[in-house]
């Protein structure tokens, strides 16, 4: 009989099968010449932290409309079934695996595996270890590293690729999960995700139409436009406009007596500042960037990196909250882009108070990812604490003492 295999591979919050979960799940099923039979992907919500985006590229937008790994469960056996397992590091890919049946109320399931990375041991001592690597060793094309499905596509070729030069006497037992009774599946493949803050930049952009093109009213003045810009720096404070935030700001701008076009040029004004901010130290770092990215993206403002070319520029007291004083107290969650301990200390120095967990009396929780999943973040929405980015939160450090 024809043999099959199926390459699999995860992409997961962390390294621990037993603490950690899946966020995205990939199997390119192929015949043995190497021929793809079929493929399948999803992006997997895993109900808490995404732990490293940086590594990933996945965030916890990306995952609020996902399924969880019992709802694409029954598709991924159906890919499993009848063939033979493929993983590169197979053991750390059939941990997660056995990790999550468990959770689904699959029990005493014996999965056989063949590893892709054994196999380069066995056949090249001194060869690559990594899958990159070991692609590029036998002139494969390397996708793009940490997808799920490109990293599936990348170690199905680089088996069939070494099987072609390796003997293997014996292949491990084909999966075999008829007895399982699979569940309806729906899968969210990672390419057909927009950003959330794509989906609300259009949202805003389209409540702003709704705006008058031009000529403020005989009400808008200085005042109405820095009681804007305050109320703006307010509600980007956790670097995401939800309908709700949206909807507010263009009801306060048109009760200010704002225009279409007043409202753009105050958006624009307010990236340029960001920028000028940015701008300081005389670099913009990649995390300045990426800040300085979304936000431009949530205002509707295209051509802003041009605005980097201008140091020196004016700042005004707006992009850069404030109002922490000394002796409030803050929390953390996620992956920061500095390393806790050294958010802590700045925190501490600054006379701020760092708590360990979300209570009624935090004052600030500060997250890694706008819409993050953790615990912490959940809680503190629960209960109504402010929440910021870390490059807001980094900001009111500078405006206080000790800084």
């Amino acid at each position: 009989m024809a043999v099959e295999f199926a390459t699999l591979d995860f992409e997961t919050t962390g390294l621990s099968s037993t603490l950690d979960r899946v966020i995205e799940v990939a199997v390119v099923r192929t015949d043995s010449d190497g021929n793809v039979l079929r493929e399948f992907s999803s992006l997997v919500n895993p109900n808490r932290d995404v732990g490293r985006t940086d590594i990933h590229g996945i965030t916890a937008g990306m995952l609020s409309g996902a399924p969880s790994f019992g709802e694409i469960l029954g598709g991924l056996l159906e890919m499993l079934d009848g063939a033979v397992l493929v993983a590169h590091n197979a053991a750390f890919d059939t941990r997660f695996l056995l990790s999550e049946f468990g959770r689904c109320g699959i029990a005493d399931v014996d999965v056989e595996s063949l590893c892709t990375l054994k196999l380069m041991y066995a056949g090249y001592p001194r060869g690559p270890r990594r899958l990159g690597d070991c692609c590029e060793f036998f002139g494969i094309d390397v996708g793009n590293a940490h997808s799920a499905l490109d990293d599936a596509r990348m170690a199905s070729r680089l088996l069939h690729a070494v099987l072609s030069e390796v003997d293997v006497p014996l292949l491990p037992t084909p999966c075999s999960f008829r007895e399982v009774n699979l569940q309806s599946t729906w899968v969210l493949p990672r390419e057909s995700v927009s950003s959330p803050r794509e989906k609300e930049s259009t949202y805003l952009a389209s409540l702003i139409e709704m705006l008058p093109p031009q000529g403020d009213s005989s009400v808008a003045s200085a005042v109405s436009v820095a009681q804007y810009l305050n109320v703006l720096d307010h509600v980007l404070e956790d670097r995401k406009i939800d309908q709700s935030e949206a909807e507010y700001l263009i009801d306060f701008a048109t009760d200010l007596g704002l225009s279409r076009d007043r409202v753009a040029g105050l958006h624009a004004a307010y990236v340029a500042n960001l920028c000028a901010i940015a701008l300081r130290d005389g670099v913009v770092s990649d995390f300045e960037m990426k800040d300085l990215s979304e936000v431009a993206l949530l205002l509707g403002v295209s051509e802003w990196k041009e605005l980097l070319e201008f140091k020196g520029s004016k700042e005004m007291p707006i992009g850069r909250t404030s109002g922490l004083p000394p002796g409030a107290s803050v929390c953390f969650t996620g992956e920061m882009s500095l390393p806790r301990p050294v958010l802590s200390d700045r925190a501490v120095n600054c006379g701020l108070i760092v708590k360990s967990g979300i209570s009624m009396k935090l004052d600030v929780l500060v997250v890694a990812d706008s819409d993050s999943m953790s615990g912490k973040a959940k809680k503190a929405r629960e209960i109504g604490i402010r929440i910021v980015s870390e490059s807001v939160f980094l900001g009111m450090l500078e405006e206080l003492p000790n800084s």
